[in-house]
């Protein structure tokens, strides 16, 4: 018998350790937030009595993600912020560690301090909280580095994911005033470089582009832009203007071919003058009194553009400037070309608000609130197919995953529909978990995991399912 070579032993590692990544799931969609996995066989119909196993969580809206035979998930106390991590296969609590909250952001009811899933480079896990900064744990619940932030500015919350590229951790900061995007040393949580943005808040998660021999580029989008940082030094490489305000949905990079969404503002809130027809001791400011006359008290904040606890007439009529933008829809960016980064096309109809688009075997699929789910063809752009998805006509918040020529989409009821990864999609099952959804699913080793407000449930085969 022959022995094999040194090389051939380090490939047949290389191997090992690459199949074993692309079962996990480790940053907000999975693999460069693509929402796609390879797993085969999960299940079509599925219960809260049907899981292979359900463990109670703190509360949190962050996805989990799954590294190996740890998943890790982050929630919120009182006065702490959690980090909690559970073992695949049994649910069983292997570790939890907390960091204090240094203050309590006044932010809006549907965000809060647990909103940012975490991220992983299979070794160490980085989590990041708005109300503390990021924190690095080995998988074995070890601390290896906090790295304290100053507060933010972001009434709706900061709920950008960070995200990794080789040894640097990025996080998008996108906010009110003085939005900027950082990068760390990830061994050590050293910072390497800060970059202002444009104008305006956003909540998406950037992606990774590795264009060829110039090195790798983080790809953010915010409002009215999407931007490209080189990884290693921050310089800004290029932006694309003609995008719209505040976009909530993270996007999906295809090659160099990024699809994003912005939903349209027009019709959302009242226009300048009409909302000053509610200033009744006419001193040109709003207060929160004021606003609730139009049942707008709980966007107060976000109005408030100055943080000064009134709103003037200037401030709401940028407010409403930005959200009216005529710029929304979602969009097809090439960005690598003869001429420079450049809008493919752009559909009107029927946008997300908050749940990202899924690119499956050339098909864009977009799931907007009251169940609608379009497919479009992500060479031109067409609409293949717009329909209600039946017995679901309800908000669908978390972003959709595929698996398997499936797609996996998340009601905040607590529904989901499964639905055939094709052009002309159809209804597959529609299961219900009974408790409210707030987070993206995750899917790795043939399990999909699901969190709900209090639990987080395994479905799919055991390991003696082989």
């Amino acid at each position: 018998m022959s022995i094999p070579s040194r090389g051939a032993i380090a490939l047949a590692l290389l191997f090992l350790a690459s199949a074993s990544a692309a079962e996990d799931w480790l940053r907000f969609r999975g693999a460069n937030g693509t929402g796609v996995a390879g797993t085969q066989n999960l299940p079509l119909e599925f219960s809260a009595e049907s899981a292979l196993w359900t463990h109670e969580i703190p509360f949190g809206r962050s996805s989990p993600i799954v590294v190996g035979s740890v998943i890790v998930m982050t929630g919120a106390s009182d006065d702490e912020l959690v980090t909690v991590a559970l073992d695949a296969d049994t649910g069983e609590e292997r570790w939890r560690r907390s960091v204090p909250r240094l203050r309590q952001d006044a932010v809006y009811s549907e965000s809060g301090p647990s909103v940012a899933t975490p991220v992983s480079d299979g070794r160490s896990v980085f989590v990041f909280f708005p109300e503390f900064g990021l924190v690095s744990y080995a998988l074995d619940g070890e601390e290896l580095w906090r790295h304290e932030m100053p507060p933010f500015d972001n009434y709706y919350g900061l709920a950008s994911s960070p995200v990794l590229e080789g040894d640097v951790l990025i996080l998008q900061c996108d906010q009110q005033r003085e939005p900027f995007i950082v990068a760390l040393d990830k061994n050590e949580g050293e910072l390497l470089w800060s970059k202002e943005r444009a104008i305006g808040e956003s909540w998406s998660t950037p992606v990774i582009l590795h264009p060829g021999s110039d090195g790798a580029a983080v790809v953010a989008l915010g409002t009215f832009s999407v931007d490209a940082y080189a990884v290693r030094t921050g310089e800004q490489l290029f932006s694309v203007p003609g995008l719209g305000y505040g976009p909530v949905a993270s996007p999906v990079l295809d090659g160099t071919r990024l699809f994003m969404s912005a939903v349209d503002g027009s019709g959302g809130i009242p226009s300048t003058a009409a909302m000053f027809e509610h200033d009744e001791d006419g001193n040109a400011e709003l207060s929160r009194s004021e606003l609730e006359k139009v049942n707008l008290q709980s966007s107060f904040g976000w109005f408030d553009r100055d943080g000064d606890g009134i709103v003037t007439r200037a401030e709401y009529d940028e407010t409403e400037k930005l959200y009216t933008s005529e710029d929304f829809g979602v969009v097809a960016v090439d960005l690598v070309g003869a001429e420079g980064p450049a809008i493919a096309w752009r559909e009107k109809r029927a946008v997300p608000y908050i749940s990202s688009p899924i690119l499956y075997r050339g098909v864009l699929f977009l799931i907007k609130d009251g169940g609608i789910l379009t497919s479009l063809d992500a060479k031109t752009g067409d609409v293949l197919k717009r329909a209600r998805i039946e017995g679901a006509a309800e908000p669908f918040f978390p972003s959709p995953v595929i698996s398997d020529g499936r797609i996996y989409l998340t009601a905040n009821s607590g529904k989901v529909a499964v639905v055939s990864a094709e052009a002309e999609w159809e209804l597959l099952a529609l299961n219900d978990l009974d408790e409210r959804i707030d987070a993206s699913p995750a899917i790795a080793d043939g399990r999909l995991f699901i969190r709900t407000r209090t639990r987080l449930m395994a479905f799919g085969s055991t390991k003696s399912d082989g």
